[in-house]
């Protein structure tokens, strides 16, 4: 057990005093609840129709994760009805609530960098923050957690990554 401590608090230490990367800002967002589906079919066509829905709905969360087989959905809460009435013809395989959206902005250039993700992850998991999904774009990672670490994950990441 010594030596599992002993190793926890080294990687800590060296990925929170020796970032290869800097993250511009980081914003919360809660909560988001997230709509797994089982994908039997082409679901591009419901897809859009929430989009447009949302769009006219003002600033939402919405991020899709279409994969082979299932199609997760991560949408701000207070849109799941639009979201459920939408896909009603996809069998609903799990529906989880209370996550948050952890967006981490950063410079473009720093998708050529090895490790910037996992450094990221790594450090969230040394302190126990529990990861739901990650996404990332062109300046963005995006960290799907549960909503009880949101405040905790920030202070970790800023600390580590801002500073």
């Amino acid at each position: 057990m010594t030596s599992l401590t002993r190793i926890k608090g080294k990687l800590s230490t060296n990925i929170a005093t020796n970032p290869k990367f800097k993250i511009d800002d980081i914003s919360l967002k809660l909560p988001i609840s997230e709509l797994v589906y089982q994908k039997t079919r082409n679901p591009n066509p419901e897809l859009g129709k929430i989009y447009l829905d949302l769009k006219n709905a003002g600033s939402v969360h919405f991020n899709v994760v279409n994969v082979e087989d299932e199609l997760d959905i991560f949408v701000s809460s207070n849109q799941l009805d639009l979201v459920k009435n939408q896909m009603q013809n996809f069998d609903l395989i799990l529906q989880e609530n209370n996550l948050s959206a952890l967006v981490l902005k950063y410079d473009p250039d720093y998708r050529n960098y090895p490790g910037m993700a996992s450094q990221i992850l790594n450090l969230l998991a040394i302190n126990s923050i529990i990861l739901v999904e990650s996404l990332t774009t062109y300046s963005e990672f995006i960290i799907y957690i549960k909503q009880d670490f949101a405040n905790r994950a920030v202070e970790v990441l800023k600390k580590a990554f801002m500073d």
